[in-house]
């Protein structure tokens, strides 16, 4: 019997169970801004970073990235620190989604709001007010934001109307506007002498008349730990100067030397006339007489008048250079060898403790100088038309501003002691050797060249 074969072979049929897709959390920070001079909205931060940080972690499908917070910042203005790092962070993928708690708190300027709101849109960056309940990432999420940030924005300008009117009724009436000032206390009408300030105030002005420079006297103050107003043992040359040129230690004030004009950026400007100033005579007790005051004003004037006499000299960056740390001009100094050198007035009157921005030699700035603007001749009028800040950083790096807004960030080499002492062994031995072939041209003693 023959056996068939069959032909039909049985499939073999398995199961595999779908593989689960892990949902990939959304990275989520939030923004909050309060007010540094009151303490209940210090509070209100640290009662929000708390809110947040319980918010964020109890979303299984989310994942905490920080909470940014600016402290005494108005929401109409864009230098923000903290703000400005979260969008960076954003805009590098490091942020998806952005929880605050209204519009106002975000920006109340309508073109920076609207921005911003823009350029994380584009990076698919969520924005989440909470009293408003809008996501900007959705469809009429924009135009709810329009409609808003107006609204804010106007409600901004009306509150500073508001405010400039109370200022300008309170200097009518001779009352000065919380004057935070060495020496006395503001006690909401008037200022009343603070004894022990008081006492540092005279001790400046009477060092200062005793011919102690304004440099000698930050450094003394520094040195023996006396408090500034605010508290600090670090004094500056302008704190010190700003002590010796103010007129309400005569007991009378200026009221409105400074006023804002935008209500958006609030930038301070001198009053040169713009607006009224006020005159107040007698309005508190003094510290310093009017004729000592008088006095400081003349020698204050006369140190002016030398100094610039002076600046006047044919030095290229004279005005241009700025410290990293503190923003201060560079003055120019002798360093090892006499050579010219810029450095920060706080490292030169309280030393790289105090300030870690890198001085640097006149000849090596002017090469740097030389070689990005590729000109050969370097002078003053070249300098000047071309760069508008030159501001020196720590580990001998610079940034370079032209006057296009471009900036250059530079690495720069220190030229160590023992090659400048060879440049400077060689120029001597330069100068003996040409001081000796003239002395033998003209009779071979040099004593011609002592009275030339």
């Amino acid at each position: 019997m023959t056996k068939e074969r069959n032909d039909t072979m049985e499939r073999i049929v398995n199961y595999i169970a779908p593989t689960k897709q892990v949902k990939k959390r959304k990275k989520v920070c939030a923004y909050a801004r309060v007010s540094k001079d009151k303490d209940e909205m210090l509070n209100s931060l640290s009662n929000q970073v708390s809110h947040y940080n319980k918010l964020i972690n109890s979303n299984p499908e989310w994942e905490f990235a920080g909470v940014y917070s600016d402290y005494a910042i108005s929401g109409t203005k864009e230098d923000r620190e903290e703000f400005n790092k979260m969008i960076e962070k954003a805009l590098n993928g490091e942020i998806d989604m952005i929880i605050t708690k209204s519009i106002s708190r975000f920006a109340r300027n309508t073109e920076v709001l609207l921005d911003k709101i823009r350029l994380l849109k584009r990076t698919n960056v969520d924005v989440y007010f909470e009293e408003q309940k809008i996501h900007t990432i959705s469809s009429d999420g924009e135009l709810m934001l329009s409609f808003l940030a107006a609204y804010y924005q106007e409600e901004a300008r009306s509150v500073s109307e508001n405010m400039k009117w109370c200022v300008k009724k309170n200097f009518e009436n001779g009352i000065p506007w919380n004057v935070t000032i060495l020496g006395y206390r503001f006690d909401g009408i008037k200022l009343i002498v603070e004894p022990t300030e008081a006492g540092v105030v005279k001790f400046i002005y009477q060092s200062y008349l005793d011919g102690l420079s304004i440099y000698r006297i930050t450094k003394f103050l520094s040195q023996k730990g006396i408090m500034t107003r605010l508290g600090n043992t670090i004094w500056t040359s302008g704190s010190v100067r700003r002590i010796l040129t103010n007129y309400a230690y005569t007991g009378n004030l200026i009221l409105q030397t400074t006023f804002r004009d935008d209500y958006l950026t609030k930038k301070k400007r001198v009053n040169n006339g713009e607006v009224n100033k006020y005159l107040i005579e007698d309005s508190h007790e003094a510290i310093i007489p009017l004729d000592t005051w008088s006095r400081v004003q003349n020698l204050i004037n006369a140190s002016k008048e030398k100094s610039e006499k002076r600046s006047k000299g044919n030095y290229l960056f004279t005005g241009l250079i700025r410290c990293g740390c503190y923003g201060k001009l560079y003055t120019k100094a002798n360093g090892y060898n006499k050579r010219l050198i810029w450095r920060c007035p706080t490292f030169n009157s309280l030393g790289k403790k105090f300030c870690q921005s890198q001085s640097i030699r006149d000849d090596i700035l002017q090469e740097l100088i030389a070689k990005e603007l590729k000109v050969e001749n370097l002078d003053r009028d070249i300098v000047v038309k071309n760069i508008s800040e030159i501001t020196m950083l720590q580990n001998n790096e610079l940034i370079i501003k032209l006057l296009n807004d471009e900036k250059r960030q530079i690495k720069w080499e220190q030229k160590s002691r023992s090659e400048s002492w060879n440049e400077y062994v060689k120029k001597k031995a330069k100068e003996k050797s040409y001081e000796n072939s003239l002395s033998k041209k003209r009779g071979g003693d040099g004593k011609w060249l002592k009275s030339q």
